[in-house]
């Protein structure tokens, strides 16, 4: 199926470039190096990517957010890469954190009393 020209070339262009940002600044890696990575056959997608002929799939999309979360261990943000608002990544909680959060939450329920439990549970549901 040949391709269409799109109706908002430039918002198409920009993401693409935000796109190709993450991947060069990033993750430092060259179109050649992210096309191996992301699984494209040749780079020549992301060149087209690049020029705003063409958008990322959301496959490549949620790929390269996978390789900037385990190398980086930060997350692209999504309206970032579709509007350009905010900042190109958040910082992801390390897993110290998560441990140390849910530590406390256990915790905290252990030293709560039978109505607080009782509570609790009517909150969430159960």
């Amino acid at each position: 199926m040949p391709r269409t020209k799109s109706k908002y070339p430039d918002e198409c262009r920009k993401i693409g470039d935000r796109f190709i940002y993450v991947l060069e600044k990033k993750l430092g890696l060259s179109l050649a190096e992210a096309a191996a990575e992301l699984g494209y056959s040749n780079p020549s997608t992301l060149y087209a990517i690049r020029d705003g002929k063409a958008l990322p799939s959301h496959e490549k999309i949620l790929a390269a957010a996978e390789i900037l979360k385990s190398r980086r261990n930060r997350v692209i943000d999504m309206n970032w890469l579709f509007t350009g608002v905010k900042k190109p990544y958040i910082t992801a909680i390390s897993t110290d954190k998560l441990d140390a959060i849910d530590n406390d939450i256990i915790n905290s329920l252990q030293h709560m009393s039978a109505d607080q439990k009782k509570a609790l549970s009517v909150l969430l549901g159960n």
